[in-house]
């Protein structure tokens, strides 16, 4: 089994042993099972997939933005931002965000402002179509 930790900013969301976790790294979703190959990347918007040892999907997280790291027995996972109960969440509420986001975008002119607000929209767009499926 795989030793993984998922840690948010203020606290420890998960600590649990699973057969494997999908992380949505930059580079594209990644299965992770024990004596995986050490890597480390960057996290992108998307589902956090723990299976247990029946190869059960027995829980999901949304995961908006962080870093993955990997050695051998053990996968951490830093999350700054982290959603247990992303399923409950009201579609319509984070398309109205969408909206308002990109009537932002529209109007500004700072460059930081605009990639702080595309990134926004990248993880409420995300959200919504996982939503969706």
């Amino acid at each position: 089994m795989l030793e993984v930790e998922v840690i948010s900013p203020t606290k420890m969301v998960k600590r649990a042993e699973v057969k494997m976790v999908v992380v949505p790294a930059s580079e594209g979703n990644v299965g992770v099972m024990r004596n995986h190959i050490p890597f480390s990347s960057s996290i992108k918007p998307g589902l956090l997939k723990f299976y247990d040892a029946d190869d059960y999907l027995s829980k999901t997280f949304f995961v908006a933005k962080g870093f993955v790291n990997v050695i051998a027995e053990k996968c951490a996972i830093l999350a700054e931002r982290i959603d247990e109960d992303w399923q409950s969440a009201n579609a319509d509420s984070i398309l109205k965000q969408i909206e308002t986001l990109e009537r932002d975008l529209e109007a500004s002119k700072e460059r930081d402002q605009i990639d702080q607000i595309k990134e926004e929209l990248l993880i409420l767009k995300t959200h919504v179509q996982l939503l969706n499926l």
